[in-house]
């Protein structure tokens, strides 16, 4: 039972972490900056804080790419109701949204997928354009292509503008990582009309070594612009992950070890078990060899032994698994209660515990001296 519920455990972390294969989290630093809205009133004065931010930071030797956004992966809070143009799908009428400016793809590590990424152009004034993740097309346009469909914000009878999408990236999570990924919209921060939630940006530095070599440099900027600002949440890209997925493998990694244990006390008691068999037939082996056994008969009838012992074994523990198995369904994500590869995974794990439990009894019964054996009795 341990063991079928640390495989399953383990398939549904492997899930998660396969679900964010396609976010390159290695070489980035991540940092977030909150300005105080007394000080830096609407969303210009903001903006204008963080490209002076950015103009600061990309002086920093080894960076390769600098972006900021109003979050990031595995960290999104914002969603927005949206009106698709033409949609022919049943997704429902809310997205993820996130502002993005500068080299955020880039910096996060965003796989294009098709289209392109938001670029300086897209500024106030221009065509209002977004790039939506591969969920976004799916949930609306299944089976389509969603470069330049459109949409926009708000209910059907909504005056915003459309807004059109120029680009298509891989899908990531935007909230927790075991969450299935859903619709997301990335639009560029300067076309942004509302000032909630835009005082305070998350940015993404990719550089060439150590993230963490950067950290002096960022709190140094930070502290040239404005002295009273903190620097929020300086972390790598690889600790966004594992504080992300950190309960789940608590979990898993909990679950495992108890399943070793219980591995190894199985098998002690197998060894036990033959090994006591093996000492109260004596007798009967020495007389079945004196009279001509061979020594592999009576290796393979101390085998048949230990397979009735298994058997019975796997017997009970499938049904014990199946009813633990719904115990913790809820802490699956991607793989069914029933896998059946877990299960035999589970099977298989036994028998080879029980084939090597055998070994050191089966050598000692093909070894045993007929005449000895009789003259012990």
């Amino acid at each position: 039972v341990l063991l079928t519920s640390a495989g399953l455990l383990i398939r549904s972390f492997a899930s998660v972490l396969g679900q964010q294969s396609e976010l390159r989290t290695e070489h980035v630093l991540t940092f977030g900056v909150a300005l105080p809205e007394t000080q830096y009133a609407g969303v210009a004065s903001a903006h204008r804080f963080f490209q002076s931010l950015t103009q600061r930071l990309q002086t920093t030797p080894g960076l390769v790419a600098i972006g900021y956004g109003t979050d990031i992966p595995l960290e999104n809070e914002r969603m927005r109701l949206i009106t698709p143009a033409d949609q022919t799908g049943q997704g429902r009428p809310l997205a993820e949204y996130t502002d993005v400016e500068g080299e955020y793809f880039r910096g996060v590590g965003m796989r294009l997928i098709a289209g392109r990424y938001l670029t300086s152009a897209d500024r106030k004034g221009s065509e209002r354009v977004a790039v939506v993740n591969e969920a976004f097309g799916r949930a609306y346009w299944p089976g389509e292509n969603p470069l330049d469909h459109s949409f926009k914000f708000g209910p059907p009878q909504s005056e915003m503008p459309w807004v059109r999408i120029v680009g298509v990236v891989a899908d990531t999570s935007g909230r927790d990582a075991d969450e299935v990924v859903g619709p997301h919209i990335y639009s560029p921060f300067d076309q942004e009309e509302y000032a909630m939630g835009m005082h305070e940006a998350r940015f993404v530095l990719r550089t060439r070594g150590d993230a963490l070599q950067a950290s002096s440099a960022v709190r140094a900027a930070v502290r040239s612009l404005d002295p009273s600002l903190p620097v929020l949440k300086l972390r790598t890209m690889e600790q966004v992950l594992s504080e992300s997925v950190a309960p789940r493998s608590a979990n898993t990694w909990l679950v495992t070890v108890f399943a070793i244990a219980a591995l190894l006390l199985t098998a002690l008691g197998v060894h036990g078990i033959v090994s006591h068999s093996v000492t109260e037939r004596t007798r009967e082996i020495g007389i079945r060899m004196a009279v001509g056994a061979d020594r592999r008969e009576v290796a393979l009838s101390v085998f048949r032994e230990s397979a009735r012992l298994m058997l019975i074994g796997l017997a009970s523990g499938v049904a014990g698994s199946f009813a633990a198995s719904r115990v913790i369904a809820g802490l699956l994500y991607g793989v069914s209660a029933h896998d059946a590869a877990a299960m035999t995974a589970a099977g298989l794990a036994l028998a080879l515990m029980t084939v090597a439990a055998t070994l050191l009894p089966s050598w000692r019964a093909m070894h045993i001296e007929p005449w000895s054996a009789l003259r012990q009795e």
